[in-house]
């Protein structure tokens, strides 16, 4: 996605560019911590295991598109939840908008945290609908851990996704 944004307004040719990807520490971004805190997480959030938990991890909501997560779990079954993890000088916003779509109920606001492979343990799927992200690493980390997810075109890690297929 960058790569193609800088031939279009630099006009480089491919031969100039080269692609480094973000890296990622694989033996603590890993299928294996699945279950590990996913019990403990749940229960300190009201969150049954027969319920569904999607996980948003980034600052700069409205960026990262926070406002169509919210949007998209109106219109979920009740049993389905939105865990936040990040910070944003307009949450008041993000926490009204909830109030309005009439899910405040099934949205949980954490500030950021140091560690968030838990989170990742506790999710069902990760959701990141960005407006604009080149490589976002809270996507890898969940792909890492095993969750799928779900993200908009305009995030660089859309183009090592690919439908229905884990990759590892």
């Amino acid at each position: 996605m960058v790569k193609d944004e800088i031939k279009f307004h630099y006009q480089i040719p491919d031969s100039k560019i080269t692609i480094i990807r973000n890296g990622l520490d694989f033996t603590k971004f890993h299928p294996s911590i699945k279950n590990q805190y996913r019990n403990e997480i749940r229960l300190q959030h009201n969150i049954s295991n027969e319920d569904t938990l999607f996980l948003f991890v980034g600052s700069g909501f409205s960026r990262k598109g926070l406002e169509s997560a919210l949007k998209a779990l109106s219109k979920l079954p009740k049993n389905t939840y939105l865990l936040i993890i990040g910070k944003d000088k307009k949450e008041k916003y993000f926490i009204k908008k909830s109030n309005e779509l009439d899910i405040r109920n099934r949205v949980i606001f954490l500030e950021g945290k140091q560690n968030v492979i838990p989170y990742y343990s506790a999710a069902d799927v990760f959701i990141l609908p960005t407006i604009y992200d080149p490589f976002p690493n809270a996507t890898l980390e969940a792909m890492a851990c095993g969750l799928p997810v779900i993200t908009s075109y305009k995030s660089g890690t859309s183009e090592i996704i690919t439908h229905g297929k884990m990759v590892i």
